[in-house]
């Protein structure tokens, strides 16, 4: 096997990793806009209104960070709410990760649905 071939799977297996590792974390934020669309509806339930402006997030008992602080929220008063994670990471094939009050989820780009699996 040549150098360059060798350099170039290398190349190659390192992006399958970056990737692996970016999927990981967009887990982290699906989960943390579900968590946030359940304290939502469990709110509405009890005050008949969404939390819609990122400082009062702290009535819904969190903060606008997830857990590791990859993802930061921001709200939106769109037909009851939208939630969009944005990630402090680099991720070219996704971007943000939006969730609506209706359940209906969306990225600033790519694939929805290779984004949200």
């Amino acid at each position: 096997m040549t150098a360059g071939l060798r350099q170039e799977r290398g190349r190659v297996r390192g992006r399958g990793k970056q990737e692996h590792v970016r999927r990981g974390y967009r887990a982290e934020g699906q989960a943390f806009l579900n968590d946030v669309a359940a304290r939502q509806e469990r709110y509405f339930s009890q005050n008949n209104l969404y939390v819609t402006a990122v400082d009062k997030v702290g009535m819904l008992g969190m903060t606008a960070d997830s857990p590791t602080k990859r993802y930061t929220l921001t709200l939106a008063a769109t037909n009851g709410y939208t939630l969009t994670a944005t990630p402090t990471f680099t991720d070219p094939k996704c971007g943000n990760l939006t969730l609506n009050a209706s359940g209906k989820r969306n990225v600033t780009s790519g694939d929805k649905d290779y984004c949200w699996r």
